[in-house]
């Protein structure tokens, strides 16, 4: 019993006797969701018409040039402007010239698809009904191709914390 009560003694003077845990050196954060997003961004839309929607309720529209951790730096009526990052809520791409043309390519072929399909399914049918078909396919996927491909694309840059 008493070498039980040595070795308790002992390993609590041992456990005494040892430095306490203590935290490293503390890690700079890094940059957040925000900083990375808006450098990305700035990447990828180089040079396009970009609308930045800012904290203060402002609308700003510019080309995005370039962007560090801290600022954007973006391009209005020719002059160059820094924003910080921060302040910098929502960006906007608005469809443009290729968008357009996409939907027009949808309509195009849908057109042509339906002129097609109808004429295969009913080769001895007139001209009339594959003309309706044509008009119907192309209708359809005309407004497919609309909502697909032109419209704007909005990137939230402000991300709540997980």
């Amino acid at each position: 019993m008493k070498s039980s009560i040595n070795h308790v003694l002992a390993s609590l003077l041992l456990a005494l006797a040892l430095p306490l845990p203590t935290r490293g050196q503390e890690q700079a954060p890094g940059p957040s969701r925000q900083q990375i997003r808006t450098r990305k961004l700035a990447e990828q839309w180089h040079g396009k018409e970009v609308i930045f929607l800012l904290s203060d309720g402002r609308q700003l529209i510019g080309l995005p040039v370039q962007a560090s951790f801290s600022s954007i730096t973006i391009e209005v009526d020719g002059i160059r402007q820094e924003l910080p990052i921060p302040i910098i809520e929502t960006a906007i791409l608005r469809p443009g010239a290729v968008e357009v043309m996409l939907a027009t390519l949808a309509t195009a072929l849908g057109g042509s698809m339906g002129y097609a399909g109808t004429r295969l399914a009913a080769p001895d049918a007139g001209r009339n009904p594959a003309v309706v078909g044509a008009i119907l396919g192309g209708t359809l996927t005309g407004l497919w191709g609309w909502r697909t491909f032109y419209r704007e694309i909005r990137y939230d840059l402000k991300l709540e914390a997980p």
